[in-house]
């Protein structure tokens, strides 16, 4: 995760700003890994955006 946060220089993928969580683009879920290509840092807010987004997908494979 270190790695990954300072690759990115600890700015966020989706908007730019502070990126203060580690995430997989590709959720492990989904089939992405934990691989350093599928992990980059985000931001607080769009973190809770991509979440919900995710989740929404999840439960409607589940329908």
């Amino acid at each position: 995760m270190r790695k990954a946060r300072q690759r990115d220089r600890e700015r966020c993928y989706l908007c730019g700003g502070p990126g203060r969580i580690v995430d997989h683009v590709i959720p492990v879920a989904e089939g992405g890994s934990w691989d350093l290509t599928n992990l980059m840092c985000i931001c607080d807010p769009c973190h809770h955006t991509k979440s919900r987004t995710e989740a929404a997908r999840g439960r409607a494979r589940h329908l």
